[in-house]
Protein backbone atom coordinates (compact mmCIF):
# COMPACT_ATOMS: atom_id res chain seq x y z
CA UNK A 1 0.00 0.00 0.00
CA UNK A 2 1.44 3.43 -0.91
CA UNK A 3 2.55 5.79 1.81
CA UNK A 4 -0.01 8.50 2.57
CA UNK A 5 0.92 12.00 1.40
CA UNK A 6 0.65 14.51 4.22
CA UNK A 7 0.71 18.26 3.66
CA UNK A 8 4.06 19.72 4.71
CA UNK A 9 2.31 22.27 6.95
CA UNK A 10 1.40 19.42 9.29
CA UNK A 11 5.10 19.33 10.23
CA UNK A 12 6.01 22.43 12.24
CA UNK A 13 9.71 22.07 11.47
CA UNK A 14 9.11 22.02 7.71
CA UNK A 15 6.73 24.96 7.83
CA UNK A 16 9.04 27.06 10.02
CA UNK A 17 11.94 26.46 7.65
CA UNK A 18 10.06 27.43 4.45
CA UNK A 19 10.13 23.93 3.03
CA UNK A 20 7.41 24.87 0.54
CA UNK A 21 9.58 27.60 -0.99
CA UNK A 22 12.50 25.19 -1.25
CA UNK A 23 10.30 22.62 -3.01
CA UNK A 24 9.04 25.24 -5.47
CA UNK A 25 12.59 26.46 -6.15
CA UNK A 26 13.85 22.92 -6.68
CA UNK A 27 11.00 22.17 -9.08
CA UNK A 28 11.75 25.33 -11.07
CA UNK A 29 15.48 24.54 -11.24
CA UNK A 30 14.79 20.98 -12.33
CA UNK A 31 12.54 22.21 -15.14
CA UNK A 32 15.17 24.71 -16.26
CA UNK A 33 17.85 22.01 -16.27
CA UNK A 34 15.67 19.75 -18.44
CA UNK A 35 15.11 22.58 -20.92
CA UNK A 36 18.83 23.35 -21.03
CA UNK A 37 19.63 19.66 -21.45
CA UNK A 38 17.48 19.48 -24.59
CA UNK A 39 19.31 22.50 -26.01
CA UNK A 40 22.70 21.06 -25.01
CA UNK A 41 21.97 17.71 -26.69
CA UNK A 42 20.98 19.48 -29.92
CA UNK A 43 24.18 21.56 -29.86
CA UNK A 44 26.29 18.47 -29.16
CA UNK A 45 24.75 16.64 -32.11
CA UNK A 46 25.22 19.55 -34.49
CA UNK A 47 28.80 20.15 -33.37
CA UNK A 48 29.66 16.43 -33.64
CA UNK A 49 28.31 16.36 -37.19
CA UNK A 50 30.30 19.48 -38.08
CA UNK A 51 33.54 18.04 -36.68
CA UNK A 52 32.88 14.78 -38.54
CA UNK A 53 32.26 16.59 -41.84
CA UNK A 54 35.42 18.67 -41.27
CA UNK A 55 37.32 15.45 -40.41
CA UNK A 56 38.53 17.08 -37.19
CA UNK A 57 38.71 15.31 -33.84
CA UNK A 58 39.85 18.28 -31.74
CA UNK A 59 39.82 22.02 -32.40
CA UNK A 60 40.74 25.15 -30.47
CA UNK A 61 38.12 27.92 -30.22
CA UNK A 62 39.60 30.90 -28.39
CA UNK A 63 40.10 29.56 -24.85
CA UNK A 64 38.08 26.37 -25.44
CA UNK A 65 39.24 23.03 -26.78
CA UNK A 66 36.39 21.12 -28.42
CA UNK A 67 36.90 17.37 -28.87
CA UNK A 68 34.87 14.67 -30.55
CA UNK A 69 35.20 11.83 -28.06
CA UNK A 70 34.20 8.27 -28.86
CA UNK A 71 32.11 6.68 -26.12
CA UNK A 72 33.49 3.73 -24.21
CA UNK A 73 32.31 0.28 -25.03
CA UNK A 74 30.46 -1.23 -22.11
CA UNK A 75 29.94 -4.90 -21.49
CA UNK A 76 27.28 -6.71 -19.53
CA UNK A 77 26.26 -10.31 -19.10
CA UNK A 78 23.09 -11.44 -20.84
CA UNK A 79 21.30 -13.97 -18.63
CA UNK A 80 19.43 -15.44 -21.62
CA UNK A 81 22.70 -16.16 -23.44
CA UNK A 82 24.18 -17.64 -20.26
CA UNK A 83 21.24 -20.04 -20.08
CA UNK A 84 21.77 -20.89 -23.78
CA UNK A 85 25.38 -21.80 -22.92
CA UNK A 86 24.23 -24.13 -20.16
CA UNK A 87 24.45 -21.96 -17.07
CA UNK A 88 21.48 -22.72 -14.86
CA UNK A 89 19.02 -20.04 -13.78
CA UNK A 90 19.79 -20.97 -10.17
CA UNK A 91 23.49 -20.23 -10.65
CA UNK A 92 22.68 -16.92 -12.35
CA UNK A 93 20.39 -16.01 -9.44
CA UNK A 94 23.07 -16.91 -6.88
CA UNK A 95 25.66 -14.84 -8.76
CA UNK A 96 23.39 -11.79 -9.07
CA UNK A 97 24.32 -8.98 -6.72
CA UNK A 98 21.79 -6.37 -5.71
CA UNK A 99 22.73 -3.01 -4.31
CA UNK A 100 20.52 -0.46 -2.66
CA UNK A 101 20.33 2.87 -4.44
CA UNK A 102 21.20 6.12 -2.76
CA UNK A 103 18.35 8.18 -1.34
CA UNK A 104 17.36 11.18 -3.42
CA UNK A 105 14.77 13.94 -3.51
CA UNK A 106 11.92 13.68 -6.00
CA UNK A 107 9.57 16.60 -6.58
CA UNK A 108 6.53 16.27 -8.83
CA UNK A 109 4.00 18.92 -9.78
CA UNK A 110 0.28 18.31 -9.41
CA UNK A 111 -1.44 17.46 -12.69
CA UNK A 112 -3.74 20.27 -13.70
Amino acid sequence: MPEPVIDYSEYTYLEENEFDEMAQRRHLLSSEIKERDVELKALNLEMAMMLTVADAAKVQCDNLTVSLVEGRVSKKLDKHKLIEFGVSAAVIEKATVESKGNPYIKVTAKKE
